[in-house]
């Protein structure tokens, strides 16, 4: 399993944004996720972002679920934790809604 969707193992992620895909902001001296970039064909009521650092994800805190960084630690099982999670909002009409 693996967040990379150009890996050759089962993708957990449809997309992931990178840095390259962030926004400066100058304000606050960091990069954020836009997830604006995103809707040219996709719904932010649609959209799941997980992220280790609230501050980069201040423009969309709706649509987003905090998680913890992964440390390599082997026995870290909080991807597969977290896949059960995610798997609660199939039916969700507006992920915000379960995400507040």
């Amino acid at each position: 399993m693996t967040i990379n969707p150009t890996d050759n193992y089962p993708c957990v992620f449809h997309h992931v944004l990178t840095k390259e895909e962030c926004v400066y902001a100058d304000d606050i001296d960091m990069y954020i996720s836009d997830l604006d970039l995103l809707t040219d064909n996709r719904n932010l009521k649609d959209i799941i972002m997980l992220s280790d650092t609230l501050g980069r994800v201040i423009k969309h805190l709706k649509n987003c679920v905090p998680v913890r960084s992964f440390n390599g630690n082997k026995k870290d099982y909080s991807m597969v934790a977290l896949v059960r999670y995610l798997k609660s909002y199939i039916r969700i009409k507006d992920v915000r809604d379960k995400i507040q």
